[in-house]
Parts: structure tokens; C-alpha cells; sequence
């Protein structure tokens, strides 16, 4: 008897309690409108999922773990930060600097060794006056002559202006630095010869040479005087007495 009683009370709490919590027609239809609000809508739903932050404990109390936007802020203004800095602009200003200065000593040593080396093959050429392939003092003739080259041989301004005033003798082919060239030689007002060589000109092979409107390389070798220029496409190299 004592049993059933104890059953009935259970089950009269479970009803009273189910009862208190249970929800009447109008809220579970006001809740179905919600949920079909949040559907529609889930960035503004209440239902939507909010992203928590996790606290660190810290001697101060607890701080905010920083999110992976605010992470990847904070890196990039510190990027930003550090590649405008004045001094990272300063260091690098300083080492292309640096960079330059180590490698123009390099760069003037290079041309030099190649200058040499030219003036050197043409002094040889020079002084060996082998016979001339065409005689002339008329330079479009003996421009004309030269049909078995790649490239025409051209007047030059420097030697048509030089002063003393020199005078053509003729030509003949030769090469520099193995590539195919021309050579005219030249009567000095002292009886003298000098010799003018034309060769299509690239930096690569010949190294920087300065245009006509400059002045010339000029090297001394063996008591003769050689200049070096670039005209209308061609490195002119001019062999003559030193003075």
C-alpha cells in the first residue's frame, strides 16, 4: 500500500513539472516563426553561431586570446612598420651602395684588361704593314672594296676632323678579337703611318666604349698612341705615333 502511494506521488510531480514547462499553441507557434526567421536569415538570428574568445590566465588575471584577424593584423602592421622604417630604408640605401662601390672596381678593371688586350692585337697589326688589299686615297672607293663584310665601313668624323690632317693610302681586311674588321692606313704630315680599324661593336665582346661625341679611350703602348670610340654602330680604333 505504502508502494502505490509513493508511485502516485512520483507521478503527480512528473505531470506538475511537465505541466509548469510545457509550452502553450501561441509560444510554440511564436517559436516556429523564430526558427524560420533564423533559417532565412542566419547572421541575424539569435540562434546563430557567436565566436567565443578563450581567456589565458596572466599574473594580472585572465586576458583575451587575440582572434586570427586581430592576429594577422598585428603581423602585417609589423611588417608594414618595419619595411618603412627610416632605418631598414637607411640599411639598404647603405648596402646597394656598398654593392656598387665593391663592384665598379671590378667593372673599371674588366674594361681595362679588354682595352688592353685590343690595343695590344692592333699595335701588332700595325707595325707589321702587311700589303694593303686595295690602294686609294678616295675612302667611298675603298669603303666599296670591303663587299665581303657584315657591315659597311663608315667615314669617320673623328679622323676626317683630326688635325693634323691625315691622308689615306688604302685598306685591307684583318680582324679584332676574332671578328672580322677592316683596316684603313693613313699618311701623317710627318711621313708617318697610322692606322684606323672598324669593327661592328658590341659591349660584350669590346667592352664600354665611349660614343664620338666623347672623347676617346686613349692608351700608350710601345711608343704609339691608341685611341678608342664608337661610331655610327662601329668601334673605331685609331693607331698612330705617340707625341
Amino acid at each position: 500500500m505504502k508502494k502505490n502511494t509513493t508511485d502516485q506521488n512520483l507521478r503527480q510531480s512528473i505531470k506538475e513539472h511537465s505541466t509548469e514547462y510545457s509550452l502553450n499553441s501561441q509560444q510554440l507557434c511564436e517559436l516556429h516563426c523564430l526558427l524560420d526567421k533564423g533559417k532565412q536569415n542566419p547572421k541575424n538570428s539569435k540562434h546563430a553561431l557567436i565566436p567565443h574568445t578563450v581567456k589565458t590566465p596572466t599574473k594580472m588575471g585572465y586576458a583575451k586570446n587575440p582572434s586570427h584577424d586581430e592576429t594577422k593584423s598585428n603581423a602585417f602592421s609589423s611588417i608594414t612598420l618595419f619595411i618603412v622604417s627610416p632605418w631598414v630604408k637607411g640599411m639598404i640605401a647603405a648596402c646597394f651602395t656598398l654593392l656598387l662601390v665593391l663592384a665598379l672596381p671590378n667593372l673599371n678593371n674588366s674594361n681595362s684588361t679588354i682595352y688592353k688586350a685590343i690595343a695590344n692585337e692592333v699595335i701588332a697589326n700595325h707595325l707589321k704593314l702587311k700589303p694593303l688589299d686595295i690602294k686609294t686615297a678616295n675612302f667611298s672607293e675603298a669603303s666599296q672594296y670591303f663587299s665581303l663584310l657584315s657591315f659597311k665601313p663608315s667615314e669617320s668624323t673623328f679622323v676626317k676632323d683630326s688635325s693634323p690632317k691625315l691622308q689615306l693610302l688604302g685598306g685591307r681586311y684583318c680582324s679584332i678579337k676574332g671578328v672580322e674588321a677592316s683596316q684603313f692606313r693613313y699618311k701623317t704630315n710627318t711621313q708617318g703611318i697610322a692606322t684606323l680599324y672598324q669593327v661592328p661593336y658590341t659591349d660584350s665582346s669590346f667592352g664600354t666604349i665611349p660614343n664620338v661625341e666623347q672623347p676617346p679611350i686613349k692608351l700608350i703602348e710601345k711608343g704609339l698612341k691608341v685611341s678608342m670610340w664608337q661610331e655610327n654602330g662601329l668601334m673605331m680604333v685609331l693607331v698612330e705615333t705617340a707625341p
